[in-house]
């Protein structure tokens, strides 16, 4: 992302926090995110993708919210009910659902507000090269500003061109674990247990970036680069 920064574009996270809490449309994502995470400071946001893969603040309010609605559910006759992952599911839904809206807010965030019809070109020797890009980042200055063919770069992340961009974390340890607890709940028949730990692995998987994936499907950019030497 330096690279865009340098040639004067608002690309920071930070700059992600203002475009979310300065749009009307937004702003009820953000504030979702920042109960979910307990984003409140600088901090957070400056390290925003490695923060998405910290859930402790999410698994803690989850957990107790959960176990306050088991403890709260019960029968008319006051007996505790067997089975109540319906009604588990109504809430933890509402808790992690609007985190799929991530890479689609980022999207619009990199379409509506960044402008480079006056960035300038600063590196001389990357003007119309015969080079490969891979280019983590979502702009077009390659394109646009160096005229350096499509073909050449690769967006690794997806693009405003491609009208695709991938943000997130690669906490898999994260899921792994909370798929092994529910596998666990479930050979012992515990439902319950099991809903509250399958919808924590389902937090964390809303927002991986899942890279094998990534690799897998951009086959095409690796068999490219079979003739480069240096």
């Amino acid at each position: 992302n330096g690279f865009d920064i340098a040639h004067g574009l608002k690309t920071r996270y930070s700059d992600f926090y203002n475009y979310l809490s300065e749009n009307k449309d937004t702003q009820t994502f953000l504030y979702n995110m920042i109960d979910a995470y307990g984003a409140y400071d600088d901090e957070w946001w400056n390290t925003f993708e490695e923060s998405l893969g910290d859930g402790s603040w999410f698994e803690m309010e989850f957990e107790n919210m959960a176990e306050s609605v088991i403890d709260n559910m019960v029968t008319d006759d006051g007996d505790e009910m067997p089975d109540i992952e319906s009604t588990l599911e109504t809430h933890w839904e509402a808790y992690y659902k609007f985190m799929e809206k991530l890479n689609n807010y980022v999207l619009k965030w990199i379409s509506d507000s960044i402008d480079l019809s006056d960035v300038k070109t600063k590196v001389r020797k990357l003007k119309k090269s015969d080079d490969y890009f891979i280019n983590f980042n979502y702009t077009m200055v390659l394109e646009e500003i160096y005229k350096i063919s499509a073909w050449n770069v690769f967006h690794v992340h997806g693009s405003v061109a491609e009208r695709n961009a991938i943000m997130g974390h690669g906490n898999l340890e994260a899921i792994r674990r909370y798929k092994e607890r529910t596998d666990n709940a479930m050979a012992r028949l515990d439902k319950n247990t099991a809903t509250v730990n399958e919808a924590i692995a389902s937090f964390y998987e809303a927002t991986l970036k899942d890279t094998k994936w990534i690799i897998n499907i951009n086959d095409y950019f690796w068999k490219k680069l079979h003739d480069v030497e240096s």
